[in-house]
């Protein structure tokens, strides 16, 4: 995965799919000259400056300027947590159920709220059409909800499985995959917008959607869709990735 800050510094993340151990390198852009490494998933926050990551042990979270790696402020964090970038702060989100919005250059609380109540908490968060849209898991199952992204008021919430960890944006939407299928909900209102039966996940590729589901030998393509609507552009069973002369 590559991020950009300021067209100046480009951040690569990667790292193995068994281990889930992830490492962090950026780089000058005009040069390519290596500028840092960190052994972690680095976010980088909504002003392009600054980059956030967790790890350590104990947990720590932590605050570098992505031009030379120098930690501008880190604390210890007592539960897993994820990050979503802003415009006005990054989203702290704690699996004890607890929200924060925090300065990403001095890691100042703006604001802190358990918008869902006890027992509650955040796995992961999008911000798509001026909401933030989580995945919770709770006593009750799994759901999804929105928040204020200033104000952290819950907007709508309402159960919904979320299969195989299939939550992303397509688009203007969020995208669920659960009941056998992925739906797309509207960000500010939690509405269905579209459907798409019989799929495991969706990806969105920039101008339309690559529908993934079984095919033989596992998982993989098998059209594409418009993401305003969810109707099919192209038939994509049979096609196959791969390398080799000939």
């Amino acid at each position: 995965m590559v991020r950009r800050a300021r067209k100046t510094v480009v951040v690569i993340v990667g790292g193995s799919t068994i281990t889930r151990q992830r490492t962090t390198a950026a780089f000058d852009a005009t040069s390519g000259r290596p500028l840092w490494t960190v052994e972690g998933d680095v976010v980088v926050a909504g002003d392009d400056r600054t980059g956030l990551w967790t790890g350590g042990s104990p947990a720590r979270l932590t605050g570098i300027d992505l031009r030379d790696g120098r930690q501008l402020w880190r604390e210890p964090v007592t539960a897993r947590v994820s990050l979503e970038p802003g415009p006005d702060g990054v989203l702290v989100l704690g699996r004890g159920g607890l929200v924060q919005r925090r300065d990403p250059r001095t890691g100042a609380v703006i604001r802190s709220a358990t918008p869902f109540g006890d027992g509650v908490s955040p796995i992961a968060s999008l911000t798509v059409g001026g909401s933030t849209v989580l995945w919770f898991v709770g006593a009750a199952g799994t759901g999804v909800a929105a928040l204020d992204p200033e104000t952290l008021a819950v907007r709508w919430q309402q159960g919904h499985p979320v299969d195989g960890g299939g939550f992303a944006r397509c688009g203007p939407y969020v995208c669920v995959s659960g009941y056998g299928g992925v739906d797309a909900l509207d960000p500010r209102t939690g509405a269905t917008v579209w459907r798409a039966q019989d799929t495991r996940y969706v990806v969105d590729l920039g101008t339309n959607l690559l529908v993934m589901d079984s095919v033989p030998g596992g998982i993989g393509p098998v059209r594409t869709v418009e993401p305003a609507t969810g109707a099919a552009v192209d038939d994509l069973r049979g096609w196959r990735t791969g390398g080799g002369a000939g």
